[in-house]
């Protein structure tokens, strides 16, 4: 029985190759690359890794074992396969704000009228700012929760979605670039002033690595790359259904989550097409993920270790 059979090998693996792939094409890119804040990580993830041990073999305890296994793996997907987005915006491929624009127009949304609607009161405005701040601390508390209330096999399939889901969300930002709509649709003035950071500080990075400028990466500032597809849209989905079993808490979570979907187009600076793509990833994977567990089911030594084992 080892600390990686949970969420499982496959997902370990993979954030690892992801990770040592996000490495070295920043390298190759020229990119000089901060060490602290990944030393710092590293040993935070050997930390966690070391207590889910401890709490495997020495002094037994199932949940947590779980839970510091599942922070580990966490903090470790952060430092890795989150990386990749940056050479990802170096590819060089042409951004197709345009075409994000031509849908929307196409569909009959005009996105400056929305997010003024959305920000016209400072109330609401605030309101979906602090539910698109809380798509991150979501994760962690969705470790506790799963882990404590015992639903391990749920809480393994919501940390092995999270990677995969990534790279998709990724390879798509590669073919797919975009500005994104504050710079495109040329928004400006007291209306600029009232959208979210999500769609303006990332900017100087993309536009940076765009032209062969960005040369110094430092895992603490890492900025959001992508725009298409809208990775808050997919965590949005990934946490409602995780949280969704658990009484009270999962409507709690379905409906902040919600609101996230909604405050990626002023907060995050997202077009529609954005958030559609994100929510078909997550639904999508999703699916493709339970049906195969159904099918094949995974017996993992973390996960079933009895009360009783413990």
């Amino acid at each position: 029985m080892s600390v990686f059979d949970f969420p499982g090998r496959v997902s370990w693996l993979l954030i690892a190759v992801s990770g040592a792939a996000a490495y070295a094409a920043l390298l190759a890119l020229g990119v000089t690359i901060e060490l602290g804040r990944i030393a710092l990580t590293v040993m935070l993830v050997a930390f966690f890794l070391a207590g889910s041990f401890f709490y495997l073999h020495i002094r037994p305890d199932r949940r947590l074992a779980i839970v510091t296994a599942a922070t580990a793996f966490t903090l470790a997907f952060a430092a890795s396969t989150g990386v990749l987005t940056y050479p990802a915006a170096a590819t060089g491929e042409p951004t197709r704000d345009a075409m994000f624009m031509a849908f929307e127009h196409w569909i009959g949304i005009d996105w400056r009228a929305l997010v003024d609607a959305l920000t016209s009161s400072s109330l609401a405005n605030t309101c979906l700012t602090l539910a698109y701040l809380s798509s991150l601390p979501q994760i962690p508390l969705t470790i506790l929760v799963l882990g404590f209330v015992d639903r391990p096999e749920r809480l393994a399939t919501y940390l092995s979605l999270l990677p995969v889901t990534l790279l998709c969300t990724i390879a798509l930002f590669a073919l797919a670039p975009a500005f994104g709509p504050i710079p495109s649709y040329g928004i400006d003035g007291e209306l600029f002033g009232r959208l979210g950071f999500g769609g303006k500080s990332f900017l100087p990075d993309f536009l940076a690595l765009r032209q062969g400028r960005f040369t110094s990466f430092d895992l603490a500032r890492m900025e959001g790359m992508v725009t298409f597809p809208s990775f808050h849209c997919v965590l949005a989905v990934l946490t409602a259904w995780a949280l969704l079993p658990v009484r009270f808490i999962g409507v709690a979570a379905i409906i902040l989550n919600v609101v996230v979907v909604i405050s990626t187009v002023p907060v995050g600076g997202h077009y529609i097409a954005d958030v559609a793509a994100g929510l078909t990833i997550a639904f999508v994977g999703l699916a493709i993920w339970t049906r195969n567990a159904l099918r094949h089911p995974v017996t993992r030594d973390l996960v079933h270790l009895t009360p009783k084992d413990a």
